[in-house]
């Protein structure tokens, strides 16, 4: 059994933390780089701890490296050697396991949440192009240059010492299914899948959300599949899409709603992710095993997941269910 399932087996469901990028920045960092948050590895990485330990405090049972554009190419082209590059990406995770750590070490009631998981983040090829292309999905590689692209920052990730590996906002098919492929050179390691999606039924891409989530789980060696950085008002239905499909625990963390404006760096438009803990229920309900936030979303959505997690699961004990 995976470190997944067996957590789902004791608790409700899983509580992913919330965006990384946008806690630093109301701290007064300015992250208007190709980096993006990745950039802080470099300038202050304490600030990236700092973050982690946070939505450790609101109750996150999962935490993400800051590693979603830090990838070897992103590094090269921000003017670092291929060793700065592997070193930052290690760092990364020694970021959010070191959080982890001391958290747990500290935590006074380990009865009532799982000991936190690390996963490595791994960004779609469209991060690296620091254009929003991870919204649109228009950009094509060949097969071996997807893997060529995301296959180093897995192994320096998993080096590290994340518990598992998170592919993040992925807008096409074709690029899921090599980072799938990929996970076959990393047996018994979990795995997270998940889409960005333009409304209920499709990926950024255009295709169908269905046909994805057939394709991915064909083969065999991812352990979850889901949405994230998305509107949390087309969430529901996707949930259910892959829940159909008989897939795995499905993964659930949009942003806040708002879009990413490329012109500008910034996010515009109106927020939907009002009453956070109730779009969670609405989302629990259709299915989804682990669940948090993206862009936009801090530790106070995290602490109203986490506070709706127990709930359930103390439910779920009296219940017998």
């Amino acid at each position: 059994m995976d470190v997944i399932r067996e957590i789902l087996g004791q608790f409700s469901f899983i509580v992913k933390d919330g965006g990384l990028a946008t806690e630093i920045e109301k701290m007064g960092y300015s992250l208007r780089d190709v980096l993006w948050s990745s950039k802080m590895l470099v300038e202050n990485p304490g600030i990236i701890k700092k973050v982690h330990e946070s939505y450790l405090e609101a109750g996150a049972d999962l935490l993400i490296t800051s590693s979603y554009q830090a990838s070897i190419p992103g590094f090269i082209k921000g003017g670092f050697g291929e060793a700065d590059a592997r070193r930052y990406i290690r760092l990364s995770a020694a970021l959010a396991a070191g959080a982890r750590d001391e958290f747990w070490d500290s935590c006074a009631d380990k009865r009532t949440r799982p000991r936190p998981l690390v996963a490595g983040s791994v960004g779609c090829y469209g991060a690296y192009l620091a254009n929003g292309a991870e919204y649109r999905g228009d950009y094509r590689l060949s097969g071996k240059e997807y893997r060529d692209f995301h296959g180093p920052r897995i192994e320096e990730l998993l080096g590290a010492g994340c518990d598992m590996i998170a592919f993040e906002t992925v807008p096409l098919l074709e690029e899921a299914v090599e980072m799938a492929l990929l996970m076959k050179d990393f047996p018994g390691v979990p795995s997270m899948l998940c889409f960005s999606a333009r409304d209920g039924i499709h990926i950024s891409s255009g295709e169908d959300f269905s046909d994805c989530v057939r394709e991915i789980g064909s083969i065999g060696s991812v352990t979850s599949i889901g949405i994230n950085c998305s509107d949390p008002l087309i969430i529901e239905g996707l949930v259910r899409t892959a829940v159909s499909a008989a897939y795995g625990p499905v993964a659930v963390y949009p942003n806040s709603g708002e879009y990413y404006d490329i012109g500008c760096m910034c996010w515009r438009g109106e927020e939907t992710k009002k009453n956070y803990r109730e779009l969670a229920l609405k989302w629990y309900g259709s299915g989804a095993r682990i669940i948090g936030g993206c862009c936009r979303t801090g530790p106070d959505e995290i602490r109203a997941v986490a506070e709706l997690r127990g709930q359930l699961t103390v439910s779920r004990a009296t219940s017998g269910g």
